[in-house]
């Protein structure tokens, strides 16, 4: 009687207004991979033996889910809550307790959401970019809401992070970021210039070099010159060195240079005087440089087009017209989207590593970065997804850009010099995983 009356009146109740009950709130497909990926790296030693077996079956039918094609909604989050409830049910073995989760915060969330706003629709295909603003809507959803939980906003933050690491290139080329010499740099080529002396050159030749000389004090005086301007001078710099033309002594000779070789009457002289910064080279297997800097019988040189196989060995020095080359760097996307590359070198002689360099070499395992290397530049391993194996053989390298390891393997094992002092393995393990976006369960050491 009066208990079924209330009860009816209870359900019969209509809101007020606008407001309706809340449509669920599903989790994406996107969300359990990273949850499942999160799982797969906790080791079963940690933990008692009972609460990991829950963890092992829920894992076993998150995966089910996951790989099924016409999963629902429901099944996809009712997977991925009874996986999320198996790993903070986790108890640990003795003195070892399960680690507390480590949620992203608003502005991480931010800072990734303005990183996929930046990426252009016609560099990527069509169905991989989708997915992408798929995941930034509901990225932007949750950084806008606010009581959004630590749960809730490192799921939009791991959503989003995989949609990007899954967009795949439309096949355009996009042009190459310009590559900037540093201060430094400038400073050592106006260290060579200034030891040249007046009485050895030409006038003319020499009043050039003196030009450019000046024009590089002004660079270095002031506090804003802009890395545009900085390597302006120093290609204005440098060419000058190269164009520095000898005085005529009395028997016709350089100043001091030995007899010139016999030969055969063709009328060379061997030297530098046809290589100059700037010129393209194509060694007998066809891989590409640039020469960057001539002085005397040396120069230096960048490899900018590699050759797809599957091991390079990234070559030292090269003998040019008599001119004893040294690569010296790896240029932008010299390997990129390389189809067979397995393993690379890269030698002592290197101290740069060009921008996307080796972005999109799915098959790419193993790097080996010579003692020399001190820059990697900005997604020069992006997306090389079988990358796991890094070793990094000295203690050179000071800078590591913007997603240079970003997508690659997420076990990937880095190796550093035992001699490495523990404050600078710090620094460039910060470097990895912060700057290059390596991923947090990165073995370094």
């Amino acid at each position: 009687g009066a208990y079924h009356a209330l009860d009816e009146a209870i359900k019969a109740l209509e809101g007020a207004g606008t407001v309706t009950p809340p449509a669920p709130e599903y989790k994406t497909r996107a969300e359990l991979k990273a949850l499942i990926e999160e799982a797969e790296a906790l080791e079963a030693s940690d933990y008692t033996e009972e609460s990991y077996t829950d963890l092992t079956e829920a894992l076993k039918e998150a995966k089910k889910v996951y790989d099924k094609a016409d999963a629902t909604g429901e099944e996809i989050t009712g997977a991925y809550h009874a996986l999320d409830e198996a790993i903070k049910a986790l108890e640990g073995a003795g003195t070892i307790t399960p680690p507390a989760p480590e949620y992203k915060t608003k502005a991480e969330l931010k800072a990734l959401i303005e990183e996929a706003e930046a990426l252009e629709a016609s560099d990527y295909t069509e169905e991989s970019y989708a997915g992408l603003a798929e995941a930034l809507k509901e990225a932007k959803k949750a950084y806008d809401k606010a009581d959004a939980t630590g749960e809730e906003i490192t799921g939009a933050y791991r959503a989003l992070d995989e949609a990007i690491k899954a967009l795949e290139g439309a096949g355009t080329i996009t042009p190459p970021a310009p590559e900037y010499k540093t201060e430094e740099e400038l400073k050592t080529l106006l260290l060579e210039a200034e030891g040249k002396a007046a009485s050895e050159f030409t006038a003319d030749s020499y009043r050039l070099l003196t030009e450019a000389i000046a024009d590089v004090k002004e660079v270095l005086e002031r506090e804003d010159a802009t890395p545009e301007e900085i390597t302006t001078a120093y290609r204005k710099l440098a060419a000058a060195l190269a164009e520095l033309v000898f005085a005529p002594s009395g028997d016709g000779q350089k100043p001091g240079a030995p007899d010139a070789p016999n030969n055969g009457g063709n009328g060379s002289t061997g030297g530098n005087a046809e290589i100059k910064p700037g010129d393209s080279i194509v060694d007998g297997n066809a891989l590409e440089y640039q020469v960057q800097t001539v002085s005397g019988q040396t120069a230096t040189m960048i490899l900018t087009k590699g050759k797809d196989q599957k091991t390079v060995t990234i070559p030292t020095k090269m003998n040019v017209k008599g001119v004893e080359c040294t690569v010296v760097g790896i240029g932008s996307k010299a390997y990129q989207n390389a189809k067979s590359l397995k393993k690379v070198v890269i030698p002592d002689t290197v101290t740069s590593i060009g921008s996307e360099a080796f972005s999109g070499c799915k098959k790419l395992t193993s790097v080996t970065i010579g003692a020399g290397v001190t820059t990697i530049e900005k997604k020069a391993f992006f997306q090389c997804k079988k990358l796991k194996t890094v070793k990094i053989k000295g203690t050179a390298l000071k800078t590591v850009k913007a997603s240079a390891f970003k997508g690659t393997k997420s076990n990937i094992k880095v190796s550093l010099p035992k001699k490495m002092k523990a404050a600078q393995k710090k620094k460039i393990k910060n470097l990895l995983l912060k700057k290059g976006k390596m991923s947090k369960k990165a073995k370094i050491k």
